[in-house]
């Protein structure tokens, strides 16, 4: 319990590392199990990305960027841009694994960790200032 206190006050990037870390969580336990079960990595990876999608999306808007003041947005301006952000962090993160994965012998599960690993640092930027931001006034 304290640990959750201590990461509450603490800022948005730490509490951005921490709900990433709980989508990925869920996301990478729906990847790697769909793909040993026999699922395509590419449907595997669908069916975990559209699960997170969600729950990433409260996260952030009420916890990782919770604060004082008002957004500068409106939920669902915030929805509607988060979508955006959604849909071509999944095309860069698909069409990565894809093309890496052809060119070299090395597993889409291994490639996938790097890629998503370099997307979340332009993904907080984003986020942080065109998605979940305060009202300047």
């Amino acid at each position: 319990m304290a640990v959750l206190r201590i990461v509450k006050h603490a800022g948005p990037a730490l509490r951005f590392l921490v709900s990433g870390g709980v989508v990925a969580g869920v996301a990478v336990s729906i990847t790697v199990g769909l793909s040993q079960a026999g699922v395509t990595f590419q449907l595997a990876f669908l069916v975990s990305y559209v699960t997170g999608i969600s729950v990433h999306f409260l996260l952030h808007r009420y916890f990782t960027f919770a604060g004082d003041g008002d957004f500068g947005l409106r939920a669902g301006q915030q929805a509607r841009r988060f979508a955006v952000v959604v849909i071509a962090q999944y095309l860069l993160i698909a069409g990565s694994v894809m093309a890496i994965t052809a060119l070299y012998d090395v597993a889409a599960l291994i490639v996938y960790g790097a890629v998503v690993a370099c997307v979340a640092i332009g993904n907080f930027l984003l986020l942080s200032g065109r998605v979940f931001h305060r009202n300047s006034g």
